[in-house]
């Protein structure tokens, strides 16, 4: 699965994330959502001016994740025909795109 950041300048692997929390940001007066990767680096994937609105994301975030794991514990024709409705919805499956606001 894949997510990418809100200013669209990066593009995370989940699989190389340890683990994604907020962190209220004093100065701006704004809720961080970050990431800390494999290496114990940290970096912002969106930045949004509520707290609860970063909790969301969060569990956007996790929802995505449980489907990416269910889908990966289907069958093959099961995987098939999710795969023919993402493409008749035009649906991008396995990525989240955090949102701007």
């Amino acid at each position: 699965m894949l997510i990418v950041s809100q200013d669209k300048d990066a593009i995370v692997n989940f699989n190389n994330v340890m683990q994604i929390f907020i962190v209220k940001n004093e100065n701006e007066k704004t809720y961080l959502v970050r990431y800390e990767n494999v290496d114990g680096y940290y970096e912002t994937l969106g930045k949004y001016k509520e707290e609860e609105r970063a909790k969301e994301i969060l569990k956007m975030i996790v929802s995505a994740y449980q489907s990416y794991k269910l889908f990966q514990c289907t069958n093959n024709a099961t995987q098939e025909e999710i795969a023919k409705k993402y493409q008749e919805f035009s649906i991008t499956p396995f990525r989240i795109e955090m949102p701007q606001e």
